[in-house]
C-alpha cells in the first residue's frame, strides 16, 4: 500500500429503514466509518459486464 495513493476520504453508510406517522416507510442513510481510499472510476465495459448502473457524485 502507498499512502500516497490514498487521497480521497470516503465514507461507508449504512440505511435504516423506519415508518413515518401514516405508517409509510421511510429510509435513512447514517455515516459509518470513514476512511482515506484510492477512489478508481470503471470502464464502460465493467458496468456493462457488471449489469448495474451507478451513480457518481461530483
Amino acid at each position: 500500500m502507498q499512502a500516497g495513493r490514498l487521497r480521497d476520504r470516503v465514507v461507508i453508510q449504512n440505511i435504516t429503514t423506519s415508518r413515518d406517522p401514516s405508517g409509510q416507510p421511510v429510509e435513512t442513510w447514517h455515516n459509518g466509518a470513514e476512511a482515506w481510499a484510492e477512489v478508481k472510476g470503471i470502464s464502460g465495459r465493467e458496468l456493462v459486464a457488471a449489469g448495474a448502473e451507478t451513480a457518481v457524485a461530483t
